[in-house]
């Protein structure tokens, strides 16, 4: 006898991660409404002692740090004298490090997207911006950039393997207008991402034919919309695999050189998206404007392949990208580029 049986199953509006007991889908709500506005108190990298007396106490983020006072934090269960200077100590280093930077919600009500359209109503950037893109152009050896790019067992002189076996498959996929949960999975395996089992996302994602960067916007969208559990930057590597004609990464490398968030590194202030630190190492800081910035980095690149291929420099693509039609000889493409300034924004951080 077969017996039909139905699961309920509870979703958090913000991360998508499914749960089967509705209260730990109303947690998980209640933590990720909280981290949408402030950053989690590992970016302040406290001593494991005084971090967990916070986290216990449900003290999550650096905002709600900034509004207990000393009194009320010293009330908290095996909080005292030390673990107060231990927080006094690395809130003030992590004042001095953010000084001058606007918060993300400051960022948001004084962003104007309008300002990266033309008067015809084309995808454009400020005048001034043109004008440092160009420089920084200029000043590049693009292809050596290029030669140095290494991602694990992705070299040049390897014919970078895992990047050609990834645009292959992205492409098979795209040709029947779809992304698959599979190639999601494999890009997040290869960028190391740290929590795989984490990652919701049906089957088949359905994506229309990106032709221009809108299009690759609206894929953006989707996978937003279906996909839970998994970091920004690696949203933009799904594209950068998907679309590598158009799109690239948006790493957290880059944003710390490019962006905010790593103010020893930072040599140009181009993207308004912050990088931060936690005791894994560096991500995104993800806000409601991050795909307004993201946005803004796909015209960034856009700029370059065309001043790139306009000084007729030849990019040095692996022989097999050439033989599968990923690349034509000597053109660069957005995901070319961005592999160059990944390679340069590792040799600034080194």
């Amino acid at each position: 006898m077969v017996i039909e049986r139905q699961i309920t199953v509870y979703d958090c509006s913000f991360c998508q991660k499914t749960y089967s007991q509705k209260e730990d889908a109303e947690r998980c709500e209640t933590s990720c409404a909280k981290l949408s506005g402030s950053p989690d108190i590992s970016i302040l990298n406290l001593t494991p002692r005084t971090f967990n007396c916070l986290k216990i106490a449900g003290i999550d983020t650096v905002k709600e740090v900034f509004e207990k006072t000393d009194s009320e934090l010293l009330k908290l269960k095996g909080f005292g004298e030390w673990c107060l200077r231990d927080l006094h100590k690395h809130l003030q280093l992590f004042e001095n490090e953010t000084e001058g930077i606007e918060e993300p919600e400051e960022l948001l009500r004084n962003a104007q997207p309008q300002r990266f359209y033309s008067s015809d109503g084309k995808l454009d950037l400020p005048e001034l911006l043109k004008d440092q893109i160009t420089q920084f152009v200029d000043h590049q050896d693009w292809v050596r950039l290029y030669k140095d790019y290494r991602w694990r067992d992705d070299t040049w002189k390897q014919g970078f393997p895992a990047i050609l076996r990834l645009e292959t498959q992205m492409r098979c996929s795209l040709q029947k207008g779809e992304i698959k949960r599979q190639d999601i999975l494999d890009v997040a395996n290869w960028g190391k991402y740290s929590s795989l089992s984490k990652i919701t996302a049906p089957k088949i994602i359905p994506i229309t034919d990106a032709n221009d960067e809108v299009s690759v916007l609206q894929a953006l969208t989707s996978l937003e919309q279906y996909v839970g559990g998994i970091e920004a930057n690696y949203i933009t590597k799904i594209l950068r695999f998907a679309f590598p004609n158009r799109a690239g990464a948006l790493d957290s490398r880059i944003v710390r050189v490019f962006g905010l968030g790593d103010r020893i590194v930072n040599q140009y202030q181009w993207l308004t998206i912050r990088a931060q630190k936690s005791r894994s190492g560096w991500s995104i800081f993800r806000n409601r404007m991050w795909q307004m910035d993201y946005q803004k980095w796909l015209i960034i690149l856009s700029k370059m392949v065309s001043l790139v291929n306009a000084k007729e420099i030849p990019c040095p693509h692996p022989q097999d990208f050439l033989d599968a039609g990923l690349r034509t000889e000597r053109i660069w493409v957005s995901a070319d580029v961005e592999m160059a300034i990944f390679s340069y924004a590792t040799n600034a951080i080194r």
